[in-house]
């Protein structure tokens, strides 16, 4: 009960300073419902009122045990353990899915990359990674540009895990699709 009284005062913080959750938290109060399926509406409530931002490369990855190792699609209708209803665009958690957002069906197309991130981290599920072979005929990953010197820069919104500023002169193939996984920094695919 502790918990759910620190939650409701949490929620009402949020509540004045943001103005989200008025809806949910009233409807807590005035009929109880199994805390999951209230969690499950604030990650979308939550989710949705991200407003729409130009997506960055800088975040488009998966993190792994090993470091960054994909880019991912969030161009894709369902997230990874989530499947496809028949006829519709909602997709509905899988039997593998093990997070906290499996008892409805969630409708991802309206929601921007932002938004689907945000869901991503509140539900414990991610979206499926592209793989491509990538065109490494540019000198830098998209969204950074080459400086003078001949240095790849990433722009303000990069928040991988590696430097701003990378001279990749001389890398091969090989060399570039190593760094490009480890620092999340991807080239476009090869059409």
């Amino acid at each position: 009960m502790a918990y759910l009284i620190l939650f409701l005062f949490a929620a009402q913080q949020i509540q004045a300073s943001v103005g989200l959750f008025s809806n949910q938290t009233h409807r807590l109060v005035e009929e109880p419902i199994p805390a999951k399926d209230f969690l499950e509406e604030l990650a979308v409530e939550l989710a949705a009122s991200i407003p729409d931002r130009p997506a960055t490369r800088g975040n488009d990855y998966k993190f792994s045990s090993g470091g960054f190792n994909c880019q991912t699609d969030h161009g894709a209708l369902c997230p990874d353990g989530f499947v496809l209803l028949p006829q519709s665009q909602s997709c509905l958690a899988g039997q593998d899915y093990e997070g906290p957002c499996s008892e409805r069906a969630y409708d991802f197309h309206t929601l921007s990359i932002r938004a689907k991130r945000r869901w991503s981290e509140l539900c414990l599920a991610s979206w499926p990674c592209i793989w491509c072979e990538r065109d490494f005929s540019k000198p830098c990953p998209d969204g950074w540009r080459q400086t003078a010197g001949g240095t790849c820069e990433a722009a303000v919104e990069y928040d991988g895990p590696c430097s701003p500023n990378a001279d990749l002169s001389g890398f091969n193939a090989a060399m570039l699709e190593q760094w490009s996984s480890h620092c999340g920094a991807y080239w476009s695919c090869k059409r």
